[in-house]
C-alpha cells in the first residue's frame, strides 16, 4: 500500500478517479493503514472503511478533536495563541467535551429539525426569486451561479448579513476553504480566514451594540454556561456558522445538480416521484462526500481496526471511501435515489454531528424540486473539478443551460 501514502492528502490523486481504485485496495487489504507521507510532513493511519470509521467518530473519550476536524493545511503544532487567534479555542467543531456541549448545547435548538421547517417559505421565496432572475438572464455555469446563489441568500437572509455585503461573504468563505488543502503555499487561505474572521467580529460587535431582529443577534445574546457571550466567543460561533452553511451547502448542492445530469433516468424518476425527494438528498450527500477527511488524534494507547495505536497518533477518515464500502452498501457506485440507506458518513457521527445538517437537506430539496419543475437542465460543456480538499472531489466549474418546460 506504500504507492498510495503520498496521495491519499495530494488534491490532484482526486481529479480523475484513480482514487477510487486506491481506496478500494485499501479497504480491501488494509483498511486501518499506517501511512507515511513525506510530502505532507506528518505520518497518520488512513482509516477507510464505513464502520471503522462511525467508530472513531463515535468515540469521542479515546480520539480527540484538539489539532482540527479535518487534516489542517500544515501540521505544524499550534501554540495556544496560534489556537486564540483563529477562534479554535472557542469553536465548537475543535472542541472535546464537556466544552464541546458546553458551547453548541444553546444552538441545537436554533437547527432543530422542527425550527429549520420554520424557514421553508424563506426557501421557497428565495430559491423562486433566484429561478425568476435565471428564467430572464439565463445560466452559463450552475456551481457559482445557481448553486452558490442558493445556499447564500436562504443562509444570509436568515441571519440579517446585509445584501451589499453578501457577494464579499461569497468569495471569501468559499476561498477560505482551501485553508483544509495541505498546502504551506497558499497564502490566500490564511488571508481569506483572517477576512472572514475580521467580518464576523465586525458582525457581532454591531449586533452586540444595536441588536435587530434577526438571527445574528439571537446569536450574540446567547449565554454560554449561564454567561453572556464574549466578543471573541461570539466571533468565532457567527464565523463556523457563516464558513458550514455557505460552503459546504455549495458544494453539495453542486455536485448533486452533476449527479442528476449524469443520471437523467434519476432526475426524471425524481421530477414525477417527488414522494422520493428525501431518499434523493441523502443519496446526493452520500456520494458528495463534500467534508473530505476527519482527524481524530488519539488520547491513549489502544487497539483499533486491528493495528496498535498509539497516544498522540493522527487517525484520519475518508468520508469518499467509507460513503462507497461494499461491506455497508449494495453497489455503493450506483446513483440511486430509491435507496434508503442514509446520507452516509458524510454529515459526521456522534457529539460532532454536522449541526446545519436539516438546513442543507431543506435547501437541497426545494431547490431540486423547483428547478426541475420550471426548467429542463443540461451540460452545455466539460465539468471541471477543483482541487481545494483531500479527499473530495469538489466541482469548481459546470457549464450547464436550462430549457422552459
Amino acid at each position: 500500500m506504500n504507492d498510495l501514502d503520498e496521495k491519499l492528502l495530494d488534491p490532484r490523486w482526486y481529479r480523475t478517479d484513480a482514487y477510487l481504485e486506491g481506496f478500494q485496495r485499501l479497504r480491501d487489504e488494509d483498511p486501518v493503514h499506517w501511512t507515511e507521507d513525506a510530502r505532507y510532513g506528518k505520518d497518520f493511519w488512513a482509516v477507510t472503511r464505513h464502520d471503522d470509521l462511525e467508530e472513531l467518530l463515535l468515540n469521542d473519550r479515546d480520539f480527540s478533536n484538539r489539532r482540527d476536524v479535518h487534516v489542517p493545511r500544515s501540521p505544524k503544532r499550534m501554540t495556544p495563541e496560534e489556537r486564540h487567534a483563529q477562534g479554535f479555542d472557542v469553536l465548537m467543531p475543535f472542541l472535546d467535551n464537556p466544552m464541546h456541549d458546553v458551547y453548541r448545547r444553546p444552538f441545537n435548538r436554533h437547527f432543530s429539525k422542527p425550527a429549520i421547517g420554520k424557514l421553508r417559505q424563506l426557501t421557497d421565496d428565495t430559491i423562486d426569486g433566484i429561478l425568476d432572475e435565471l428564467a430572464e438572464t439565463g445560466i452559463d455555469e450552475a456551481v457559482n451561479g445557481f448553486a452558490l446563489s442558493v445556499s447564500t441568500r436562504v443562509v444570509l437572509h436568515w441571519y440579517g448579513v446585509p445584501d451589499e455585503d453578501w457577494a464579499k461573504v461569497q468569495r471569501a468563505v468559499y476561498a477560505s476553504g482551501r485553508g483544509f488543502v495541505p498546502s504551506t503555499e497558499d497564502e490566500r487561505s490564511e488571508n481569506d480566514h483572517n477576512g472572514i474572521w475580521d467580518y464576523s467580529r465586525q458582525l457581532a460587535a454591531d449586533r452586540m451594540k444595536a441588536p435587530k431582529e434577526d438571527f445574528l443577534s439571537a446569536v450574540v445574546s446567547t449565554k454560554v454556561d449561564g454567561e453572556p457571550m464574549s466578543l471573541h466567543e461570539a466571533t468565532a460561533t457567527i464565523f463556523i456558522l457563516l464558513e458550514g452553511a455557505v460552503g459546504n451547502t455549495r458544494n453539495a448542492l453542486a455536485y448533486g445538480l452533476w449527479l442528476l445530469l449524469a443520471n437523467p433516468d434519476q432526475a426524471e424518476l425524481l421530477r414525477t416521484n417527488p414522494e422520493l425527494m428525501n431518499s434523493a438528498v441523502d443519496e446526493v450527500i452520500r456520494h458528495a462526500a463534500n467534508s473530505p477527511t476527519r482527524l481524530r488524534v488519539a488520547n491513549r494507547d489502544l487497539e483499533f481496526g486491528g493495528q496498535e495505536i498509539r497516544f498522540g497518533d493522527w487517525m484520519v477518515g475518508f468520508t469518499k471511501s467509507a460513503n462507497f464500502d461494499e461491506r455497508r452498501y449494495d453497489s455503493p457506485m450506483t446513483f440511486d435515489i430509491t435507496r434508503n440507506d442514509g446520507p452516509g458518513i458524510t454529515f459526521g457521527s456522534g457529539v460532532h454531528n454536522c449541526l446545519g445538517r436539516h438546513l442543507a437537506r431543506l435547501e437541497m430539496s426545494v431547490a431540486f424540486s423547483k428547478l426541475y419543475e420550471r426548467f429542463i437542465p443540461e451540460f452545455a460543456g466539460d465539468v471541471v473539478w477543483g482541487n481545494d480538499s483531500p479527499g473530495a472531489r469538489l466541482l469548481a466549474e459546470m457549464p450547464m443551460t436550462l430549457r422552459a418546460r
